[in-house]
């Protein structure tokens, strides 16, 4: 086999390989073993290379993983410095009895008005203040169907998860 062959046309030839030992009557033939050991020799080289660059890819989601971990803790740091020099500044401002304050080239500060709901219990809420949120329970939904109940608009998908060791 060449040595620039893709996994496609690794498994176009195995698909071949059968056709023929099919035609063959299920037969081997020193030229159908032959085949065979050149396409498996093929099938774990180029498969080698594939678990490389799938174990390749794997520590570069780690790496961003890490990354992000670490931007996000850059982010949240700067959050908190802020939201610490703006209740220091608010403060200062209360200490003074002042409700605006103008920096020249800084900038302005004052205050502007908002409003903000806050819910104490939202158990003694009247219903039509309640927002409900429909979510189907897959838990349920799997144990019903593994015990023979019909679950109408849902089912299992059985999947084969490819293990890298």
């Amino acid at each position: 086999m060449e040595n620039k062959i893709t996994l496609w046309q690794i498994s176009q030839h195995q698909q071949q390989i059968n056709a023929m030992l099919e035609e063959n009557g299920g037969e081997l033939t020193e030229e159908i073993i032959q085949m065979m050991d050149e396409n498996n020799e093929a099938l774990e080289i180029k498969g080698a290379g594939y678990i490389h660059s799938i174990r390749y890819f794997a520590a570069m989601e780690e790496v961003a993983k890490a990354e992000k971990e670490r931007i996000y803790n850059i982010e949240k740091a700067a959050k908190k410095a802020q939201e610490s020099l703006k209740t220091r500044l608010h403060q200062a401002m209360q200490v003074f009895g002042i409700d605006k304050l103008d920096l020249g080239t800084a900038g302005k500060v004052s205050y502007r008005r908002s409003e903000s709901v806050i819910v104490e219990d939202v158990n003694n809420l009247d219903r039509a203040f309640c927002k409900v949120k429909l979510e189907a329970d897959k838990v349920a939904i799997k144990a019903a169907i593994k015990a023979g109940q019909e679950v109408q608009g849902a089912y299992i998908e059985e999947k084969l998860n490819l293990n890298i060791l």
